[in-house]
C-alpha cells in the first residue's frame, strides 16, 4: 500500500487540504457514532444516539423515509463511480471551483467567490471551523432550551452537520455562486481511487451494506415488523401514553417511561406501555403502571393513579 501511494503524483495543495479537512471530520463522526453505540455499556452515560438509530427512529415515525435513504445512498454510489471515471479521463479545471466542487451549468469559474464577510471587528469564513462550531452551538441550545431527550440531541447533532456541512455549501454554490472554504469530499476519495483501484469497489460495497443497515434497521434483522400496530406507530403510542400519565398524575410523584411492547388487551391488539418511578436508581421497583394504547383509546391501569 505504501509503494502504491508513493508511486502516485505528489499531492496538490487542494488535495492536501482535502485530507486535512475530511480526515478529522471522519474521525469526529466516527468517534460520535462509536460513543453512541457504546452508550449501553456505560449505563447510557453518552447522551446522544448513533446515526443509524436516529434514522431508524425517523423511519419508525414515517416509514416512507426509508425510500429517501435508499435513493440518496444509490445516488452517492453512482456519483462516486461516474465522477471518479470522469476525473480519471480528465475534467477541465475551469469546470471546478478552487475547492473541488463541480460548477453549476452555465456558470463561469470567474463568477465564483469564497464565502467571506469582513468587517472592522469581524472576519467570517465558511470554513470547517464554522461547521463544527455551528453544530456544537445548535446541539447545546437544543439540549438546554428545548429537550434533553437522547433522540432530540441526535437530530440536532447529525442534522446540523448535514445542513451546515453538505446542504448549505451546495445551495450557496448553485444559487449564490459562493464557494465554502473547505474541499469537497470527493477530492480525497478520488486521490485514493487513483492510487488504489479497489477504492470504488470498497466504497460501493460499504454503501450497499449501509442500505440494508439503514433501510431495514435494526441490523441484523433483515426483515422487520410493520411500524404500525393497533393503528399506531411505537412512537405515537409512547407519546400518547406519556401525555396521559402526565395529566393523570398532575401534582403527584412523576412516573417515567420504561418500555413498551405489542400485546393483546380485551381480545384486541394494543400497545402496552410501562412506567416506573422517576425517583431513585435504575433499580427502582416496578410501579405496576401500564397504559393500554390503541388508535381509538388510551387506558391507564389503576396503579397509574396511586
Amino acid at each position: 500500500m505504501k509503494a502504491k501511494w508513493d508511486a502516485g503524483d505528489p499531492l496538490t495543495k487542494q488535495q492536501k487540504r482535502g485530507f486535512a479537512f475530511w480526515a478529522p471530520v471522519g474521525l469526529a463522526i466516527g468517534a460520535v457514532e462509536l460513543a453512541g453505540a457504546l452508550s449501553g455499556a456505560f449505563r447510557n452515560f453518552i447522551p446522544w444516539p448513533t446515526i443509524s438509530s436516529t434514522i431508524g427512529h425517523i423511519e419508525e415515525v414515517a416509514s416512507w423515509v426509508g425510500v429517501i435513504v435508499v435513493a440518496v445512498i444509490a445516488m452517492v454510489a453512482y456519483f462516486a463511480v461516474t465522477h471518479g471515471l470522469a476525473v480519471t479521463r480528465g475534467i477541465d479545471p475551469e469546470q471546478q471551483t478552487d475547492h473541488g466542487r463541480l460548477l453549476p451549468p452555465n456558470v463561469d469559474k470567474s463568477q465564483i467567490q469564497n464565502v467571506r464577510v469582513k468587517r472592522r471587528f469581524l472576519a467570517f469564513r465558511y470554513d470547517w471551523i464554522f461547521v463544527f462550531a455551528a453544530t456544537a452551538v445548535v446541539a447545546f441550545l437544543v439540549n438546554r432550551l428545548w429537550s434533553d431527550d437522547k433522540l432530540v440531541l441526535g437530530y440536532s447533532i447529525y442534522g446540523s452537520f448535514l445542513v451546515f456541512g453538505i446542504l448549505f455549501p451546495t445551495v450557496l454554490l448553485r444559487w449564490a455562486h459562493l464557494d465554502a472554504r473547505f474541499p469537497s469530499l470527493w477530492i480525497p476519495v478520488l486521490v485514493l481511487s487513483q492510487r488504489y483501484r479497489a477504492t470504488p469497489y470498497v466504497l460501493v460495497a460499504g454503501l450497499s451494506v449501509l442500505v440494508v443497515h439503514l433501510a431495514l434497521y435494526p441490523w441484523p434483522d433483515i426483515t422487520r415488523e410493520s411500524t404500525s400496530y393497533a393503528g399506531l406507530s411505537a412512537h405515537a403510542a409512547q407519546t400518547r401514553a406519556i401525555t396521559r400519565i402526565a395529566r393523570l398524575r398532575a401534582g403527584m410523584p412523576t412516573l417515567r417511561y420504561s418500555t413498551q411492547a405489542r400485546g393483546v388487551a380485551d381480545g384486541k391488539d394494543a400497545w402496552l406501555v410501562y412506567f416506573t418511578p422517576a425517583s431513585g436508581s435504575g433499580a427502582a421497583p416496578y410501579s405496576g403502571c401500564v397504559v393500554i394504547v390503541r388508535d381509538t383509546s388510551v387506558t391507564p391501569s389503576a396503579e397509574c393513579s396511586k
